[in-house]
């Protein structure tokens, strides 16, 4: 978790503000849009024996097109709906950029995430396997040494100030 709030952090660090905005808000408007589509694709594929594909080949141009809406309308706002005043080379230019940024933070979140997700997951197993063995041992089916569950396994988490870290 600590690695996504450091992503973002560098994110407005890096780009400033509204660039930072217009990109957190660009992947938000992209999942809520991109969600149903791909779900309906799916359906259509599974109903009718369709390609998916034929709904989603043009879904990766979404947060590009998000972006430009955003900044467009941004620009917009700035020079008070002024529509001659706008330099549309540079909305397209930061829509551009903005939309790829967009796709690198989503996927650095979502890897973030499921690397969080699967760490947790494998912790919450532990007092399974611990169950396990000691289930096995009163059976006398199984014998072990004494040494705890983690060093067998290899893994050990440590506390600190900047939260568990593995070793």
């Amino acid at each position: 978790m600590e690695g996504i709030i450091n992503s973002v952090s560098k994110l407005f660090g890096t780009y400033g503000f509204r660039a930072a905005t217009i990109v957190i808000a660009t992947v938000i408007i992209v999942n809520l849009i991109k969600k149903p589509i791909i779900k309906r694709a799916e359906r259509l594929a599974a109903d009718r024996g369709l390609d998916k594909s034929i709904v989603t080949k043009y879904i990766t141009v979404l947060p590009v097109a998000v972006a430009f809406v955003l900044e467009l309308f941004t620009e917009l706002i700035l020079n008070r709906f002024n529509v001659f005043n706008v330099d549309y080379a540079a909305v397209a230019t930061s829509a551009v950029l903005y939309g790829a940024l967009a796709i690198a933070t989503y996927e650095s979140v979502k890897k973030q995430l499921e690397a969080y997700a699967a760490k947790h997951n494998s912790t919450a197993s532990v007092p399974e396997k611990q169950e396990k063995e000691t289930s096995s041992l009163t059976d006398g089916s199984e014998t072990t040494d004494s040494a705890p569950q983690e060093e067998k396994s290899g893994s050990s988490v440590n506390f600190s100030a900047n939260g568990p870290s593995d070793n």
